[in-house]
């Protein structure tokens, strides 16, 4: 190279293999791709002539997607090699590839965005493929038949499956419940991905509404009347298992239980009329609200049958005891207190 480099043109007969661009002057293209990743390089001699057949050095990059020009708008006319026996081994060679697909929610709707519990279905994702363009997308949902779906295959190799579509692969209707959604896809040359299996919970029902009252403990009596003349008071609630509950207002949260018990503690209420509002969601987003009416007295009557009365049942509640049990015991703590009381008269 270096002698060719020092000599002036005439004097020595010998030409480079190949060149760079930077012995390219005119900026001749030298680079075109047969097939994605797949290369082929023209010798630009050091007289600037070629035959432009781009088939002087043929390589493979794997991995590498180029966005260079396609052969075929560079090939001189005359000169296409693309139709030999040879250059069709080549190309099947090169474009041996498996196409990877990548899938999820569009939106993992609820308390957590990756448990894929939503009340959104739609799906998104990609395809990655070296070798060349995706002629089938299909899909399958539950072990069901694969719908084709090669219309929803866009030009930057994403797609979207909207409820709709999700739908159309069901068979028609999409109703709540688990479901696994199956893609595979094939591309111009018949490379075939794995099957790529997604599962997915869809829950679009409205949890129970979060019904709850005054701790019996802070209720004045009558106990039920929510009524009080304590400053700050309890709640307790029963809706949707692992619901998440919010008083609104008021910045509190908890969670309920797996029998879906829930409760707020130290609120503090005004004099007079506390209208109190929790809203219950559940684990894919839904929610559903409720409202209690607390009034706070300065003053209020004091029974000690049903302050014991209130104690007992706000034991069983917090503790939840299974009811035939809780039963057996509040009969067991009334006999041991009627005996206690006839005791104690016998001694007066």
């Amino acid at each position: 190279m270096q002698e060719i480099f020092n000599s002036p043109p005439g004097v020595n007969n010998k030409l480079p293999l190949f060149s760079l661009a930077e012995a390219n002057p005119q900026s001749v293209k030298q680079l075109g791709q047969l097939v994605p990743g797949t290369f082929g390089w023209e010798d630009i001699r050091a007289d600037q002539n070629t035959d432009a057949d781009y088939n002087d050095i043929v390589f493979q990059v794997k991995g590498a997607l180029g966005n260079l020009p396609d052969l075929g708008t560079l090939i001189a006319p005359g000169k296409d090699w693309r139709d030999l026996t040879l250059a069709k081994q080549i190309t099947q060679f090169a474009s041996e590839s498996i196409p990877s697909i990548q899938v999820n929610l569009a939106s993992d709707t609820g308390q957590s965005n990756s448990d894929r519990i939503t009340n959104n279905p739609e799906i998104v994702g990609s395809i990655t493929n070296q070798a060349g363009d995706i002629e089938q997308l299909q899909a399958s949902l539950n072990g069901g038949n694969f719908v084709d779906l090669a219309a929803q295959y866009q030009a930057d190799a994403s797609f979207r499956l909207t409820q709709a579509t999700l739908a159309q692969i069901n068979g028609g209707t999409l109703a709540d419940g688990n479901y696994q959604l199956t893609l595979k896809v094939t591309d111009q040359f018949g490379n075939n991905s794995e099957d790529v299996s997604f599962s997915f919970t869809l829950d679009t029902a409205t949890p129970q509404t979060p019904g709850f009252i005054l701790n019996t403990l802070f209720d004045s009596a009558p106990i039920g009347d929510s009524h009080t003349t304590y400053s700050q008071i309890n709640l307790l609630g029963q809706t949707e298992a692992n619901a998440l509950l919010t008083l609104t207002g008021l910045g509190l949260t908890t969670t309920a239980d797996s029998l879906g018990k829930f409760s707020f503690s130290d609120i503090a209420l005004a004099l007079g009329t506390n209208n109190l509002t929790v809203s219950s969601q559940d684990l894919a987003g839904n929610s559903s609200t409720f409202t209690v009416t607390i009034q706070r007295d300065a003053t209020g009557n004091s029974d000690v049958v049903l302050d014991w009365n209130a104690t007992l049942l706000n034991a069983v509640y917090e503790d939840k005891t299974a009811p035939p049990i809780a039963s057996r015991n509040m009969a067991m703590d009334v006999m041991s207190i009627s005996r206690s009381q006839s005791h104690h008269r016998k001694q007066m």
